[in-house]
């Protein structure tokens, strides 16, 4: 791991990033993507990703800047397809998601106070069930 060869600092952690599949901050640009590629093809791609991140010796890893749910989902479906195949000795790494800032609706409109709270619920229930 990254982190070990830095081994003078315990507070470095070292994570990989999954950045948007698709134009970033334009998230009916990645509803049309996912459309037209399919959700296996998003997922594999996370897959593939995750893998490489992980073998490059990541302590986590970060989806970021996503655009929308359905766009972190499949990045979160790629990491869990990628963590059956792999063994960690830390166990299963961290994941943090982030989104683009201003919470934008397909139309391109901002609405943090909507969108805000339908992610949470969304991830919340992801990891729950």
């Amino acid at each position: 791991r990254l982190s070990e060869i830095i081994s003078n600092n315990d507070n470095i952690i070292i994570y990989g990033s999954l950045g948007p599949i698709c134009e970033s901050h334009q998230p009916g640009l990645f509803k049309k993507y996912a459309e037209e590629k399919g959700s296996s093809f998003c997922i594999d791609f996370y897959e593939k990703l995750s893998h490489a991140i992980y073998n490059g010796g990541i302590d986590g890893y970060i989806a970021e800047t996503m655009n929308s749910w359905e766009e972190a989902y499949l990045a979160l479906e790629g990491v869990r397809k990628a963590n059956r195949k792999l063994t960690h000795s830390k166990g299963s790494l961290p994941i943090i998601v982030s989104f683009q800032g201003i919470l934008l609706k397909d139309s391109l409109q901002p609405s943090p106070e909507d969108i805000g709270p339908h992610l949470v619920r969304e991830f919340i229930k992801y990891f729950v069930n």
